[in-house]
């Protein structure tokens, strides 16, 4: 099992990944001009996500390995173009942690997967959660979790 998942990722790493995903393989140098972050950082986050094998390295340009190193997914699960490149870019421990995700955005806000705008919702939310910061459109706040009881 890999240590962290791509999808678990933060930081310079997160944005490594997100940039080999969108451009393909690339050298650490082009990734640096990509991300606009430090090369020290650009190397670091290299190292650990080759750690981790979520990229791998052939010749002197990084791809992603998520796919090589897990299961991939079994099937596109949406036939349009974010379904798509969820597919060409995660592998099935990412899919089944979206699912934890979108599971929890579902009960908190109340959303029927059958109503267009909750679809709509949804979908933003997937595509931040595999392509952009990973955090959903609108934040749910955690803070009081474990501590509220129905019984007062």
């Amino acid at each position: 099992m890999l240590d962290i998942l791509c999808v678990a990722l933060k930081g310079t790493p997160r944005v490594v990944v997100q940039v080999l995903k969108e451009k393909g393989p690339l050298s650490a140098a082009q990734l640096v001009a990509e991300t606009g972050h430090p090369e020290k950082s650009v190397k670091m986050a290299l190292g650990e996500l080759e750690r981790a094998r979520l990229v791998k390295c052939e010749g002197d340009a990084y791809a992603p390995a998520c796919r090589e190193a897990m299961p991939p997914m079994s099937r596109v699960p949406f036939n349009n173009d974010l379904g798509r490149r969820v597919y060409a870019a995660a592998c099935a421990e990412c899919w089944k942690k979206w699912q934890s995700q979108q599971l929890v955005l579902m009960n908190h806000f109340g959303l029927n997967p059958l109503d267009p705008q909750a679809q709509k919702f949804l979908f933003g939310a997937m595509e931040s959660f595999f392509f952009g910061d990973g955090t959903p459109p609108m934040m749910i706040d955690t803070t009081l979790q474990g501590k509220i009881s129905h019984l007062e």
